[in-house]
């Protein structure tokens, strides 16, 4: 599931999990905004994270699946890309 490849990474740039609440309310709230139109970013909660795992978790986050990455295929190839150009 790509959803989840990206919830992982989210975690692993930011330490915490994409959506954190006391109550299922304000984790409704939070995916919610995601839903309609604000993307999860990593570089929101931590500044140094590069660009392009940046662009890659969003992609992965995406509630819209129009919008998501279509495979863990393509997940993998992106960053497989990555490590190619580091």
């Amino acid at each position: 599931d790509v959803y989840a490849l990206g919830a992982m990474l989210y975690v692993a740039l930011c330490g915490k999990p994409p959506f954190v609440g006391d109550s299922m309310k304000v984790l409704t709230l939070q995916v919610k905004a995601n839903y309609e139109g604000k993307e999860l970013r990593p570089s929101d909660e931590a500044e140094s994270v590069p660009q392009d795992l940046d662009d890659l978790c969003a992609a992965a986050l995406a509630l819209d699946v129009e919008r998501r990455l279509a495979s863990a295929k393509e997940f993998l190839e992106r960053l497989r890309q990555r490590r190619g150009a580091a």
